[in-house]
Order: C-alpha cells, then sequence, then structure tokens
C-alpha cells in the first residue's frame, strides 16, 4: 500500500471498463488490467495477494483475476468427497517444476485429447488436465483410455442415457464399455 492509497477510491476504468481500478489524488486512473492502458503492475499485486477481499458477503472464497475485464471472479472451493473406489487408479506425474505428484483418479473418468489427458482426481472430483508427454505411467493411463468411450461413442451414449432412449448403436456401445460411467 503506498503512501497516498489513503486518498484513493475503487473506480470502473475508463480505458478498459474492469472494475479494480482505483483513482488516485490526482485524478489518474491505474488499473489492474494487464491488458489495459492504465495498467499498474504494484495494484494487480495487489488484488492477486491471498486474502484481499473488496466485495462484501465474498469472504473465504478463492478467485482470481479476468484477464479481459480485471474483475475478480470468486469461485466457492470444490468440497466433497469423491471414492473411485474398485476404480481407483494412480497417475504419476512429473510437473513443469520438475516435483513428481500422484493423482488417484477413477479409470471410468479418463479421456484422451491430442497432447492430454483428463481425469477426475480424489479428494473433490475435480477434473485436471495433464500433459501426456510428463505423465510417468503412460501405458497404464493409455490402456484406461481405451477402456472408455471416446468422442462420438461417448456423445451417443449420454444422447441416449439422457434421453431414455435406445438403438442398436446404443446396444451394441453399451456392451462394449460396461463399466463405463456417464458423470
Amino acid at each position: 500500500m503506498g503512501l497516498f492509497d489513503v486518498f484513493s477510491s475503487w473506480v470502473k476504468c475508463p480505458a478498459c471498463g474492469g472494475t479494480g481500478a482505483k483513482k488516485g489524488l490526482l485524478g489518474g486512473v491505474r488499473c489492474p488490467n494487464r491488458s489495459c492502458n492504465n495498467f499498474d503492475t504494484n495494484l494487480m499485486h495487489e488484488v492477486e495477494q491471498p486474502g484481499y477481499n473488496r466485495h462484501a458477503g465474498q469472504e473465504g472464497k478463492a478467485f482470481h483475476i479476468n484477464p479481459r475485464t480485471g474483475e475478480p471472479v470468486y469461485k466457492d472451493p470444490p468440497q466433497g468427497e469423491f471414492n473411485p473406489g474398485d476404480y481407483a487408479m494412480e497417475i504419476r506425474y512429473e510437473n513443469q517444476q520438475g516435483e513428481y505428484k500422484v493423482f488417484i483418479s477413477d479409470q471410468r473418468s479418463v479421456r484422451g485429447f491430442n497432447k492430454h489427458v483428463s481425469a477426475q482426481v480424489v479428494p473433490t472430483g475435480t477434473r485436471i488436465t495433464l500433459r501426456r508427454d510428463r505423465i510417468q505411467n503412460l501405458d497404464e493411463i493409455e490402456a484406461a483410455i481405451d477402456q472408455n468411450p471416446q468422442g462420438k461413442e461417448r456423445r451417443i451414449l449420454k444422447h441416449h442415457l439422457r434421453k431414455g432412449s435406445t438403438s442398436e448403436l446404443f446396444e451394441q456401445l453399451r456392451a462394449k464399455y460396461p463399466n463405463w460411467d456417464p458423470n
């Protein structure tokens, strides 16, 4: 907090329209939005500090700054118990910092996309996306992906389950993927 921040107030930025800007004593505007002409690095770091919260009723919620508008976006922390049961599977992963992580996932939730793999992980069931070239046990993960419907097959299964209808193709896919769970 600077010396003259006591005299500043929160305003909507005239350049980008984002809320999160500060108007100074002499009329200048500082904005935390990186793509704005009034961008101020110090204000951006002040807004992104943990514990910063200028909106009433949002205490304890996690947030990030929307890069287009500069406004804080609040989100409740994930809660609940996610238990894959008999379908638990380890994903061993090396992140960008070189740290090794182990994620426990439900093998029925694993999906493959080009250079990435997506899966729901313990404890909250949050879906994460990981790069294939950083996964240490990629063979096991690829085998789990092959046991789950992908793309068009997934869309057909979900369509018929949502509508409560059936077709010959749907019945073939249900027989091909007996353990698949649409959630």
